[in-house]
């Protein structure tokens, strides 16, 4: 009785004289009836699907547009929760949305302004009484700054914390009154940061070192404290410049027994051993650095000497 079925019948060709059975040819094509049809089309109980629908909660706000929620689940015949995606295969209809706009008339900016109890509020603004000022008319106007908590003319016109007067108007990092009104570049007070880093922590300079120095720098290559004041030409800290790549260029004499011409031509035996062994071999010698790290990428004629290849090497 559900789920969607056909039911079948026998249509014949009789003859109206005698109802006796013809040939089918013999009647009208066109004026037969069906001999099946569709039955049964409801969805059976254990496969019925549908959207269970919750009711609308409060709006979230008064006015300035809030929302209201309810929950939408698809459910079984049974009441059970099962997967949205059920109900869409079901082809029952979109899900329901839920979520609804509401209160969307603009608020009074006045609503959530006081304005104490010598000023009205007028269009987010407090218009204070003669003798009072300040942004919520609670400063007289003998007092050139603003009350603190006690209420008494904090002539800074700063206050820190529940509302103590900061006479030096000076808050550091942390929002605390700094007395001496000196802070430094972490903006602690009358400490001797040089600037924050990449993460954020107040960089100190070893002492003795001086940031104003020619040369020292307080960051290095990830912007994080350096506190030596030296960054290698790698950008590492307190580094050795031997963590990277090297690009130079540097001129030397051409080796005993062996001619520019040869040095300078590609694919020469002699120019392939001077980069690949000779070179590396002197230089790694002379400047303590491993040979294999060492790479000549070219070697060309110096127009300063004339008889000196130019090497561009690179030491990694």
């Amino acid at each position: 009785p559900c789920g969607g079925g056909t039911t079948s019948r026998t249509v014949r060709c009789i003859q109206s004289s005698d109802k006796s059975v013809v040939d089918d040819g013999l009647c009208d094509a066109a004026t037969k009836e069906a001999l099946t049809r569709t039955c049964n089309t409801a969805p059976c109980r254990s496969n019925l699907r549908q959207w269970n629908v919750g009711t609308f909660s409060t709006c979230s706000k008064t006015c300035g547009g809030g929302q209201q929620v309810r929950s939408v689940t698809c459910v079984d015949a049974d009441g059970l929760s099962v997967a949205n995606r059920e109900c869409e295969d079901a082809q029952i209809g979109a899900k329901p949305a839920t979520t609804l706009p509401c209160n969307t008339q603009p608020c009074d900016p006045c609503d959530d302004l006081e304005c104490g109890d010598h000023g009205t509020c007028k269009d987010g603004v407090c218009d204070c009484e003669n003798g009072w000022g300040g942004t919520f008319c609670t400063t007289p106007d003998q007092c050139n700054g603003r009350l603190d908590k006690n209420g008494q003319c904090c002539e800074s016109g700063t206050t820190v914390g529940d509302g103590v007067c900061c006479n030096s108007g000076v808050v550091d990092f942390e929002g605390a009154c700094c007395n001496s009104g000196v802070l430094d570049a972490c903006l602690v007070c009358n400490g001797n940061g040089v600037g924050r880093d990449a993460v954020g922590d107040c960089c100190l300079m070893d002492e003795g070192v001086n940031v104003d120095d020619e040369g020292v720098t307080w960051k290095d290559a990830s912007n994080l404290c350096c506190s030596s004041g030296f960054v290698d030409i790698c950008g590492v800290c307190g580094g050795d410049g031997r963590s990277c790549n090297i690009d130079v260029t540097v001129t030397v004499c051409a080796p005993e027994g062996v001619t520019i011409e040869e040095l300078t031509t590609e694919g020469s035996l002699q120019r392939t051993q001077f980069m690949q062994n000779d070179f590396p071999q002197q230089i790694g010698a002379q400047y303590h650095i491993n040979p294999d790290r060492i790479t000549v990428v070219d070697v060309t004629a110096s127009a300063a000497t004339g008889d000196a290849p130019a090497l561009r090497r690179l030491v990694g």
